[in-house]
């Protein structure tokens, strides 16, 4: 009877052992953290200020995200902004490129981002990246045609209205859009043209008269009728302004992926009459393109260019 009660006592002791030894494990904390990045897209192509947002998760806490700004050019990026964040409820966010007066602290160009958590032990997480552009300049447009300011000495048109001239953008521009107002300024009719090419100069018809075209059926014809008429005769003369816009687009609110402000737009054109022979013709010293225009206006344009070519 003694040597049953030394087995069952020997049992309990190691069970109870065992016990002990699980509890102590699980009070430790062994992994490290995870982070993830989940907005903006991957290659966002981005205006204004805007959020930068995604999740951690740990076995007990996370203590902070470091969100590191790389700025890349050819192969090399090289850190220029570094944040710390602290998660709330499994989620960090940060507000990157926020103006400062009449900048932005990230000009425009490519970029990616390195991100890592950190646990309240000291342990790390991997790294998660994600690339993306800046675009804060409006497209560029160096128009031809209609190329005159003045009334009085419009720019003669036939059967067909169309826009002529030279964009520059550093990505596709979506739109081009044209308001059409009579003689005294009073609106007439507003058009849009979307997924513009730029590649060797634009041009873009906005009316074509079709004499054999049914109403409705040819929208070109439908529109040179809204303003010119059926049964005019003569020349009538028409105001108009023009618009083109980017496909950059805003990030402020993770919480939703569709609302996304559209792209940058511009607030003026350059007449081609009036910059051509100074500063873009074959006789100009300076020879520029429109491209070096928007470099110009982003602070990306190599002035030692210009230096250059005055010597």
């Amino acid at each position: 009877m003694r040597k049953l009660f030394g087995f069952l006592f020997v049992i309990a002791t190691f069970v109870c052992v065992l016990s002990c030894n699980v509890g102590l494990g699980e009070s430790v904390d062994t992994e490290p953290p995870t982070v993830s990045v989940l907005y903006p897209p991957e290659s966002s192509i981005i205006r204004d200020s805007f959020i930068l947002s995604g999740k951690t998760e740990d076995d007990k806490e996370v203590k902070e995200v470091q969100i590191i700004v790389k700025e890349i050019n050819g192969n090399d990026a090289k850190p220029v902004q570094t944040h710390v964040v602290k998660p709330t409820d499994d989620v960090w966010q940060v507000e990157l490129n926020a103006k400062s007066e009449s900048s932005y602290p990230l000009k425009d160009g490519k970029y990616t981002v390195d991100i890592t958590s950190t646990d309240t032990a000291g342990r790390v997480s991997g790294i998660s990246s994600r690339t993306f552009e800046i675009d804060n300049t409006a497209p560029v447009f160096v128009i031809k045609s209609p190329g005159i300011t003045n009334i009085e000495s419009a720019t003669p048109y036939g059967s067909i209205f169309k826009v002529v001239g030279t964009i520059a953008d550093d990505h596709e521009i979506e739109t081009m859009t044209v308001n059409i107002k009579d003689e005294t300024g009073k609106e007439l009719v507003v058009w849009t043209e979307e997924n513009v090419d730029t590649a060797g100069g634009t041009e873009v018809v906005f009316a074509r008269y079709n004499k054999d075209a049914d109403d409705g059926a040819d929208v070109y014809n439908d529109r040179y009728l809204q303003i010119y008429g059926k049964d005019t005769t003569g020349d009538k003369a028409f105001l108009c302004t023009i618009s083109v816009a980017d496909k950059a687009r805003t990030y402020k609110n993770p919480d939703d992926l569709t609302k996304s402000e559209g792209g940058n737009t511009t607030e003026g054109l350059y007449l081609n009459d009036d910059i051509y022979d100074e500063l873009m013709g074959k006789n100009s010293k300076y020879k520029l393109t429109a491209s070096d225009f928007k470099k110009i206006l982003n602070g990306t344009y190599d002035s030692s260019k210009v230096a250059s070519s005055e010597n």
